[in-house]
């Protein structure tokens, strides 16, 4: 796509105060919102170029998933044309081909794709090509092409199990986005369907089930940690503000009543600590995540405080974390990304569409990647040492109206100036030389003419013999 007001304020910022700038506009016309485009000192000159609309494009294409229900294709067909075009729509999913439609799309007009798609793909790319025999031309194919990769379902399944149920609990399990959440009864026990986390409130199931845990102020101690014998209260609370985990959390004004103290948890960090021991602690163990909060949050004002909303995001962030990207995985030709990686990694390492590898040290917090000329899928991997940590997709169409509408522009506005195209002139010399040669070979062919008309051998009258007649003489 282009970007026509950095051009613009590059070629203006280039020129200084010049009295003689001029620039020459080669396009056709497409220049976005004109009152995006700075004005512009000196003569303009619009040089149209193009000569038809005739163009069919994959103007969108998206993918989405919703629990319980098959992910979802959407697509939009335009034809920028002045005729009705009948195509054909191809779709390929994770390199085979998983459908192919025909379809008429009428002039100047869109046509809307729905499509059910496999539950676990991860890549589909789509075509559209003109129906064989079509008189109908299409000229320009670069947008006939779009990709797009599973978005996923976005949301991690909790289960809540509470002795005496836990209200502040289920209102910040109602409130943060990506949850779905379900209350579970502690008279059945454990659902045999599995969760994908698991909080389980004063109340310890044995064995402890196969998931991601939360346990808050556990009643007995377990294979993971040991429960101290009698409550502790009191003392100054420190938070751990330098682990990612507790960004903005402040325990300044939060009381406790009473605590557990919970010890060989070597596996677990301590986040939040109060003089008797750990009062929120974290970690991996046996392939899991396991956070722990030592007291029962209804003997504490916790719940009535902000930090409470924002304690446990961090937390639900923690056990499901948000991608190495922070826009969605699709972008336009030449937009950048911008990459936040973990904490822990040492390089990025992008494969392109060409499968040529571009590799960026870790060296902040934020990442910004430009080199998306090309539309395809782009396979990003986060390295930690010689292990790769974690690979995402993301996918760079020509999604660009601008761009796919080729009609030439009877005019383009800048700076709230309109400029018509310029009549067609050519500078160059007179050449007479040909007139000239003409002339030369005329005279020629005159020469050779009279030269041939003198060497002629003159032609000699003869009179035809006259006969005499013989007689007698008298």
């Amino acid at each position: 796509s282009a970007d026509w007001s950095g051009a613009l304020t590059l070629a203006i910022g280039s020129a200084g105060n010049s009295p003689d700038f001029n620039l020459v506009v080669v396009s056709d016309g497409g220049l976005g919102d004109p009152a995006l485009l700075p004005e512009v000192p000196g003569e303009v000159t619009y040089v149209p170029i193009g000569q038809d609309n005739a163009n069919i494009a994959i103007s969108a294409m998206a993918t989405r998933s919703l629990p319980g229900q098959p992910p979802q294709l959407f697509a939009q067909l335009t034809n920028y044309g002045d005729q009705d075009a009948e195509v054909v729509f191809s779709l390929t999913v994770d390199g085979a081909l998983f459908e192919s439609e025909f379809y008429t799309i009428p002039a100047q007009s869109d046509t809307a794709i729905t499509r059910p798609m496999p539950e676990d793909f991860s890549t589909i790319a789509a075509e559209v090509a003109m129906r064989s025999g079509s008189a109908v031309p299409d000229y320009l194919v670069e947008d006939n092409v779009a990709w797009a990769v599973s978005s996923g379902t976005g949301t991690r399944s909790t289960l809540l199990m509470s002795d005496g149920g836990n209200l502040f609990m289920e209102q910040v399990l109602r409130s943060l986005p990506g949850i779905e959440a379900f209350q579970g009864d502690l008279a059945r026990g454990l659902p045999t369907r599995a969760f994908d986390l698991y909080i389980l409130d004063r109340w310890l199931p044995n064995p402890l089930p196969d998931g991601d845990l939360l346990i808050i102020a556990p009643p007995r101690s377990t294979d993971l940690f040991t429960v101290g014998a009698g409550d502790l209260s009191g003392g100054s609370i420190t938070v751990e503000s330098e682990d990612p985990r507790m960004e903005f959390v402040d325990f300044d004004n939060v009381n406790i009543l009473s605590y557990t103290a919970i010890s060989n948890a070597d596996w677990a960090d301590t986040l939040i600590s109060a003089p008797g021991g750990p009062l929120v602690l974290a970690g991996e163990v046996d392939g899991r995540q396991v956070a722990i909060i030592s007291f029962d949050i209804h003997n504490s004002d916790l719940p009535l405080q902000i930090t409470w909303p924002i304690l446990m995001a961090n937390l639900m962030q923690w056990f499901a974390p948000q991608t190495v990207l922070t826009t969605t995985n699709t972008l336009n030709v030449g937009d950048p990304l911008v990459i936040r990686p973990p904490l822990t990694a040492d390089n990025i390492l992008i494969t392109q569409p060409d499968s040529s590898e571009r590799v960026i040290p870790v060296d902040r917090q934020s990442l910004i990647y430009a080199d998306t000329s090309e539309a395809g899928i782009y396979q990003l991997d986060v390295q930690t040492g010689d292990s790769i940590q974690q690979t995402q997709l993301f996918t760079v169409n020509l999604f660009d109206p601008n761009e796919s509408r080729i009609q030439p522009q009877a005019s383009i506005t800048l700076g709230g100036t309109t400029f018509t195209p310029v009549e067609g002139e050519e500078v160059g010399q007179l050449e007479l030389w040909p007139v000239v040669a003409l002339l030369a070979l005329l005279i020629l062919l005159i020469e050779w003419y009279v030269y041939h008309q003198r060497i002629k051998a003159p032609t000699i009258f003869q009179p035809t013999p006259r006969r005499v007649a013989r007689g007698t003489s008298a």
